[in-house]
């Protein structure tokens, strides 16, 4: 059996929120749609669901899978950019072909996660990334 849990302290999620709701990311890398979800039951929690919403609408999103683009559907959204495949290394092949010099990059992960080679995939190819990983920030 599978918990999913949100994060054990709630002020980082909430700063990294606060950030993105302010315009603070040019582009959102979504892994998962429960996550998205979570990110949003979090947000409607400390009064940020419209800014955040207006947020992703404005932000560039790349999906790794089905399941991210079921939730922004959910939202009344879609996804900009999809993985060429439903993994780290499709997001890889899919942002590419994007130019992402100077570009603040969000990336939506599980904490027991960093997923260290998609954020140095970032850094390295001029974006600066922006990790929800235990929601701390990479800059």
């Amino acid at each position: 059996m599978i918990a999913i849990r949100d994060a054990p302290d709630a002020e980082p999620v909430a700063a990294w929120l606060r950030r993105f709701a302010d315009g603070r990311c040019d582009d959102l890398v979504l892994m998962t749609g429960e996550g998205l979800r979570r990110l949003l039951g979090f947000a409607r929690r400390v009064d940020l669901e419209t800014k955040l919403l207006k947020a992703l609408g404005a932000t560039r999103k790349i999906t790794r899978g089905p399941k991210p683009v079921r939730a922004l559907r959910e939202i009344g959204l879609d996804t900009t950019i999809p993985a060429d495949e439903p993994t780290t290394k499709g997001l890889m092949t899919a942002m590419r072909r994007l130019d992402l010099s100077g570009r603040y990059v969000g990336a939506q992960l599980n904490p027991g996660n960093p997923n260290p080679r998609l954020m140095d995939f970032i850094v390295a190819a001029g974006g600066r990334a922006r990790s929800s990983a235990s929601l701390c920030l990479r800059l």
